[in-house]
C-alpha cells in the first residue's frame, strides 16, 4: 500500500480575514479553515504536553498534625476494641486493625507527604501493635467501685 501525503500550499491560501468575510472559493476556504484548525490543534497538544507544576505542599500546623494523627489512633483503638476476642495474637489483630483503618492511615500519609514509604509502613505497624496492647490493657483493668 502506498502512503498518501498532503502538501500544504500556503502561497495561494486566503487570509483569515478573507475567509471570515467569505471572499474565497469554497475550496480555498476549506483549506484555510483546515490550516487554522491544524494550527490550533497543534497548539493545544503542545500546551497539554507541558510539564505541570505541582503546588507547594501545605505545611501542617501542630494542631492539624495532631488532628490527623488522632483520627488514626482513635480508629485503631475502636477497631481493636471491636475485633479483639482474645483468640488472636497481637500481631494478627494489628494487621486487621491496619486494614480497617486504611482510609485514615492513607489520609495521614497524604497529609504528611509520606505515601509508599516502607519505613513508614513499619512504623505504622508498630503503632497498631501499641494501640492493640493499650486497648487490651485498658479492658483488663478492674473497675473501681465506690
Amino acid at each position: 500500500m502506498a502512503s498518501a501525503s498532503v502538501i500544504w500550499k500556503t502561497e495561494n491560501m486566503p487570509s483569515v480575514a478573507e475567509t471570515a468575510q467569505g471572499r474565497c472559493s469554497p475550496g480555498e476556504c476549506i483549506g484555510a479553515v483546515c490550516g487554522i484548525l491544524t494550527l490550533g490543534f497543534g497548539c493545544l497538544v503542545a500546551a497539554c504536553s507541558l510539564p505541570t507544576r505541582t503546588p507547594a505542599p501545605h505545611v501542617l500546623t501542630a494542631d492539624e498534625a495532631l488532628s490527623v494523627q488522632s483520627r488514626v489512633t482513635d480508629c485503631e483503638w475502636k477497631a481493636a476494641n471491636q475485633y479483639d476476642d482474645g483468640s488472636r495474637t497481637i500481631s494478627e489483630l494489628a494487621r486487621q486493625v491496619m486494614g480497617v483503618c486504611s482510609v485514615e492511615r492513607t489520609n495521614a500519609e497524604l497529609a504528611f507527604g509520606l505515601l509508599n514509604d516502607p519505613q513508614i509502613d513499619s512504623m505504622e505497624f508498630e503503632q497498631a501493635i501499641n494501640s492493640v496492647k493499650s486497648a487490651r490493657a485498658s479492658r483488663s483493668k478492674p473497675k473501681n467501685s465506690n
